[in-house]
């Protein structure tokens, strides 16, 4: 994004700069480095109604930043859809169903979201062999009391006209053998 503002960079542009600035979006060396241009050669990404950043979110901060093991990436994700809708950009998060997030903590990062995104993408939480070895070596969790199974995924996205009717639902990612016509 700061490079889509370096091929546009013109005085025209100083407002939005001190926008992102107070809003601690940019720092003042990135706006100087807006301010320079860009000038490489590379392709950059404009805001179009054709296209959306998806951002996956795992849960609310403490949950999101213990399962992409990293602290602060979180607020990160968070940073970055606000800069992203400030410059026109169309954003939906992917917050994924697992089994301990359900209580809540989903609803909570959708509704989180609802006024700054254009739209939601949904996915259940799959199990993954890396995943499954972390939870068991870091957090002494049992992969089994985390992840989905195939039949709780079905149950979960029965609701997905629910879902639709309470929130924009811009693309979803099902099991292969899941339809929603046989979910009804």
């Amino acid at each position: 994004m700061r490079d889509y503002l370096a091929s546009i960079y013109n005085a025209e542009l100083e407002p939005k700069l001190s926008s992102l600035l107070a809003d601690k979006l940019i720092t003042a060396k990135e706006a100087d480095e807006i301010r320079k241009g860009k000038k490489d050669g590379r392709d950059v990404i404009k805001p179009t109604r054709w296209q959306y950043w998806n951002v996956h979110i795992d849960g609310l901060e403490y949950t999101h930043d213990l399962i992409v093991e990293r602290e602060g990436v979180f607020k990160e994700c968070v940073e970055a859809i606000k800069m992203a809708k400030a410059l026109g950009y169309q954003v939906a998060p992917t917050p994924p169903f697992t089994r301990k997030r359900d209580q809540g903590n989903r609803a909570d990062v959708r509704i989180l979201f609802v006024d700054e995104v254009d739209g939601h993408t949904i996915s259940p939480g799959y199990e993954y062999d890396a995943a499954k070895k972390d939870m068991v070596k870091r957090l002494h969790k049992q992969p089994e009391d985390f992840f989905l199974t195939r039949k709780m995924t079905r149950e979960k996205f029965a609701k997905i006209q629910e879902w639709g009717e309470r929130f924009t639902i811009l693309a979803r990612r099902f099991t292969r053998n899941f339809s929603p016509a046989s979910a009804s």
